[in-house]
């Protein structure tokens, strides 16, 4: 099992993992132990809130979604399929209590944020994507200050949620 990203809480008690053409995988002992209760994909990022109650994950597949949990991963649910630009998702962070997320995707793609806990989510205009590779995003405890790493060695900071 190869991970292509982890997240956990504030505590490091509850930890996910994503694995690409697998599953997602969540602990609730540290890492000690993990289960797996979604769907398998091509999972690219994950991101937690400070209790690992709320999570999101992205899927990284050419019809890409986002997908999230209010049960430390035992549950997920997809909030949004593709977006139409026909690239997968690269990344995708959380403020502290899992409300304000931000996800970004390949190619020119852009930049979405949801501030419902990835119930709906609305494509940023004037985010700046790369036109190819890589986009990672991070968030502060927040929500509000946003960076955002561009394949070509950009860096892009958002101070008003996106």
């Amino acid at each position: 099992m190869s991970f292509t990203s982890v997240a956990s809480d504030s505590t490091g008690q509850y930890v996910v993992g994503a694995v690409n053409g697998g599953y997602l995988y969540d602990s609730s002992d540290y890492g000690a132990t993990w289960v797996h209760h979604s769907i398998s994909t091509s999972w690219t990022s994950v991101a937690s809130d400070s209790t690992g109650q709320y999570l999101v994950a992205v899927d990284g597949g050419m019809s890409g979604g986002i997908y999230t949990s209010t049960d430390y991963g035992a549950h997920w649910s997809q909030h949004y399929s593709g977006y139409g630009g026909g690239y997968g998702w690269d990344s995708v962070a959380s403020d502290s209590t899992g409300q304000y997320l931000v996800a970004a995707t390949a190619g020119n793609g852009g930049i979405y944020t949801s501030s419902n806990y990835g119930v709906s989510w609305t494509l940023q205009s004037g985010a700046t994507i790369g036109p190819t590779g890589y986009n990672l995003v991070a968030s502060d405890s927040t929500g509000q200050h946003l960076v955002e790493a561009v394949y070509g060695g950009y860096i892009y900071i958002s101070n008003d949620a996106g």
